[in-house]
């Protein structure tokens, strides 16, 4: 008797969340020029707006939200965000009206610099990503973690693995568990096939380096237990666990990380429900998620623009983004 194969067919989130997302790259202009990034994230092509430009978009997209009864989590990648002079003022008037906010920063900016933000309590969230092939070790990253330890900053460390630094990214996630209470993870590095617009694929990693990198997902730092934490009730968190249904009715729950890392992550043909509570800005141009499927929604110089009613059809090979892969999917 041949065994009957099982495969997902839906995905939602564990829990129903109160909230909608904004994935907001302001600007492409970065210090750093890592192997596996696009070189349009990084070729300083799409320069920062003025405040006012910025300051509008907020304003709109928190009054749909609004309607809703929900908030919004706005995230501010780049390029490096932290280059955008204004962005003090920007994140002053997100959270001045009741919303939250993350950032993704490759965290060069000086502890001086960083000191401004935690005394302000600018951020609710901040995602350091620590570059194994650009910085020369991991106590930089530390002590900005470490800086906001007494505030309800959450500091949560991706420390990025290349195949050939994997050892490396291992020892230096270990020291970051050992010296702080942040939370740090292994990066699986993905690369472009073709070109920076083209799909991102993982790396070749071997089935022995897969398991390193699921068995270092989310660790708490040693400093756990005496940081400051924001409570926040469970649907106000930012990032979930999708909750799988399987083709032969059985469920389990997985992280995003663990949906790309056991190649869980092919939703060709789906039903997605990208854009109704997540979309992204890039720029100016606006899309449902960062994977592009179903083209442009819409631009912040529009006099109208937002969330959309309804999801897409997927069409990518592979969902490759930890935002993307949050939104609720159905196999028709």
């Amino acid at each position: 008797m041949v065994e009957q194969a099982i495969f997902p067919v839906r995905m939602e989130r564990s829990y129903q969340r109160r909230y909608k997302t904004v994935e907001w790259k302001l600007h492409n202009v970065c210090n750093y020029d890592c192997s596996f990034c696009g070189d349009e994230n990084k070729i300083g092509d799409q320069r920062w707006h003025d405040i006012a430009v910025y300051k509008n978009v907020v304003k709109k997209l928190m009054t749909q939200a609004e309607k809703e009864n929900k908030f919004i989590w706005f995230q501010l990648t780049g390029g490096e965000p932290t280059l955008y002079p204004q962005l003090v003022e920007l994140l002053s008037y997100i959270k001045e009206n009741g919303h939250r906010v993350a950032i993704i920063s490759n965290g060069s900016r000086t502890i001086r610099y960083w000191k401004e933000f935690a005394e302000k309590k600018l951020l609710d969230i901040l995602f350091l990503t620590h570059h194994t092939e650009q910085d020369v070790d991991e106590n930089h990253s530390i002590k900005i973690a470490n800086l906001f330890h007494d505030t309800t900053t959450d500091v949560r460390i991706q420390v990025t693995a290349p195949i050939h630094l994997l050892d490396e990214a291992v020892r230096r996630h270990n020291q970051i568990l050992e010296q702080t209470g942040a939370i740090s993870s292994l990066k699986a590095i993905f690369y472009y096939t073709n070109g920076s617009f083209s799909p991102r694929e993982l790396a070749q990693y071997s089935d022995e380096q897969t398991q390193i990198l699921l068995n270092n997902i989310s660790k708490l730092g040693k400093l756990r237990s005496t940081k400051t934490i924001s409570h926040l009730p469970i649907t106000s968190h930012y990032g979930t666990k999708m909750s799988v249904e399987f083709n032969d009715g059985s469920f389990k729950d997985y992280s995003v990380y663990e949906l790309v890392e056991k190649k869980m992550n092919n939703y060709n043909g789906w039903d997605c429900s990208i854009g109704v509570d997540l979309i992204t800005i890039q720029h100016e141009l606006i899309y449902r998620g960062v994977c592009r499927v179903g083209g442009i929604i819409g631009n912040i110089n529009d006099e109208d623009f937002g969330f959309v009613n309804e999801g897409v059809i997927c069409k990518a090979k592979w969902c490759t983004c930890l935002m993307d892969l949050q939104e609720p999917r159905f196999k028709p």
